[in-house]
């Protein structure tokens, strides 16, 4: 097992829970009110 693709995959995972995390942040804040 190579260690690279798993590395690769990771770092596309937290990007991408990144992202959405950033682009939930409005919606999460609409909750509190």
């Amino acid at each position: 097992m190579p260690p690279v693709p798993d590395r690769n995959l990771a770092l596309e995972l937290i990007r991408v829970t990144e992202t959405a995390a950033i682009a939930a942040a409005p919606w999460v804040g609409r909750g509190e009110k």
